[in-house]
């Protein structure tokens, strides 16, 4: 996901760069603009917050850090197909800019690896859920009530690209194009924002071959919350990569290359679940009481550290933790009854390096310890691999 700078719609008002030969023909309107902006919002900002990224693929190499664990090469995947309410409300001048929606869904996620490779990620899941969300974002001030012929006509006399190699280009330019007439202030909001959802679900989750299932049901909620620019400093976690950020602005000459990104606060998930174990899991060897209730929580956090002339390098973190509850006292012997899970990665577009012009790729370095349910015990690794959307990857499998 593609970091956009805050608070919450500044520069996201311009998903028009997705599509800029259309815009650039026709004169947007400010309710054009506040569309783009909302667009843009719930389909980029709302992952971010909430450090998720979906219809995600990762090819990878683990290098487990114990000498008797086999390396090797894996997938991790995550697909989502959603169905949901359109938003309550859309921006208004001066009026606080809240919505409220509530979705569908059915996500897929997992990890597998090849061969006798050891999986540090053993956990699978197909659910379904019914989801309540609603966002608050401050209040609204527009700054200008049309887009500026200069505007367009700076738009225009950009070439537009024929190939997506000519994209970075245009996108440096359009980018010079919005600062220069002040449309990445056309919408701005003076306060903290903030979003939260709560779901009932259901579904499976297994090992990386489902080999080893437990069937579910629960409900989790998260939260998520944004400071202003004025606010950003309360950001304890972000203070160093702030610092960062700070210096390569400083040092940058090109204008598209400075950003005023600031990161949201660390979210927080939490959920309880009835699970039902089959015979194939170890805590059925344990234990008659197959059926059992679990706790489960999750703090994520995700930054920038540099903007190289518009390409994003991200920082994601998380920690994981399960606990089921009045475990029976084998289970607790076999320490099968917590489970804690920590990741970190850097993330860095593929266009980086001199080989992959594409912007549909990614590359990340990361390192996990702990173990997830279906984990015997705790272990650390290293990854390196690339990602990409599943879709960009079906395209490519197609031609």
């Amino acid at each position: 996901m593609k970091s956009r700078a805050t608070p919450a719609l500044a520069l996201l008002a311009f998903g028009l760069w997705v599509a800029p030969g259309v815009f650039a023909q026709t004169a947007l309107t400010l309710k054009d603009v506040k569309d783009l902006a909302l667009d843009a919002f719930l389909r980029e900002k709302l992952p971010e917050l909430l450090a998720q990224k979906t219809d995600n693929f990762q090819l990878k190499y683990v290098e487990p850090s114990d000498a008797g664990d086999e390396p090797g090469w894996g997938i991790d995947y995550a697909w989502k197909v959603k169905k949901e309410s359109a938003p309550s409300a859309a921006p208004a001048d001066g009026q606080p800019f809240n919505i409220s929606r509530l979705s569908y869904e059915l996500a897929i996620d997992g990890s597998y690896v090849i061969d006798d490779a050891k999986n540090n990620k053993d956990l699978s899941t197909i659910t379904a859920n019914l989801k309540l969300a609603r966002g608050s974002f401050g209040k609204l001030k527009v700054i200008d009530a049309t887009i500026s012929n200069a505007f367009l006509n700076c738009l225009n006399a950009i070439p537009f690209p024929t190939s997506e190699a000519d994209i970075p280009a245009y996108d440096r330019n359009s980018s010079k194009c919005v600062k220069a007439n002040g449309i990445d202030k056309a919408i701005s909001a003076d306060t903290d924002s903030s979003y939260y959802w709560l779901d009932f679900h259901g579904g499976v989750e297994a090992n990386q071959d489902y080999s080893q299932t437990h069937t579910l049901f629960g409900l989790s909620g998260a939260y998520a919350r944004q400071p202003s620019r004025d606010h950003r400093h309360y950001n304890l976690l972000d203070a160093p990569f702030r610092l960062l950020r700070s210096a390569f602005d400083t040092q940058s000459k090109d204008e598209f290359a400075k950003t005023d990104y600031v990161a949201p606060y660390p979210s927080v998930l939490l959920g309880i679940e009835r699970l039902d174990a089959d015979e194939q899991d170890p805590r059925s060897a344990l234990t008659t009481e197959t059926t059992f209730t679990r706790a489960k929580a999750e703090i994520a956090f995700n930054t920038q550290l540099a903007n190289f002339g518009g390409e994003i390098v991200r920082l994601n973190a998380s920690y994981r933790y399960f606990k089921e509850l009045s475990a029976p006292s084998a289970v607790k012997a076999a320490e099968l009854d917590e489970f804690d899970f920590f990741t970190a990665s850097l993330r860095f577009p593929a266009r980086l390096l001199p080989l992959i012009e594409s912007n549909s790729y990614e590359l990340f370095v990361s390192y996990t310890s702990g173990k997830l349910p279906f984990g015997v015990e705790s272990d650390q690794a290293f990854e390196i691999g690339i990602s990409t959307n599943i879709q960009v990857l079906a395209d490519f499998l197609s031609n």
